[in-house]
């Protein structure tokens, strides 16, 4: 077969492609941040749940539980509807803030 249709890749030379170092970089990143938010949410639990009563600490896990479900629809996908329009119109601008 001729080598025309064929197209090979190096990884090698791919890692030094600065979209690719950049998407390794940023997926790392957001990787340790996610991680970190966990481990200082940990924390801040276990501190919690030493400093308050058992009933006092019942009251903040169900207003944590709460406040995290509702922290899910918190954009309702505001920014994608921004990024989507390139020239919003004024009013709309101010609505989003």
């Amino acid at each position: 077969m001729p080598q025309r249709f064929f197209k090979v890749t190096c990884p090698k030379k791919r890692i030094h492609d600065v979209r690719y170092v950049g998407k390794i970089t940023s997926g790392v990143v957001t990787a340790a941040a996610q991680g970190a938010q966990f481990f200082l949410n940990l924390a801040y639990i276990m501190a919690l749940a030493r400093l308050l009563v058992p009933q006092e600490f019942g009251l903040v896990a169900m207003v944590t539980t709460v406040t995290g479900f509702l922290r899910i629809f918190q954009d309702v996908d505001l920014s994608m509807a921004t990024v989507r329009y390139r020239a919003l119109p004024e009013i709309r601008q101010q609505m989003i803030g």
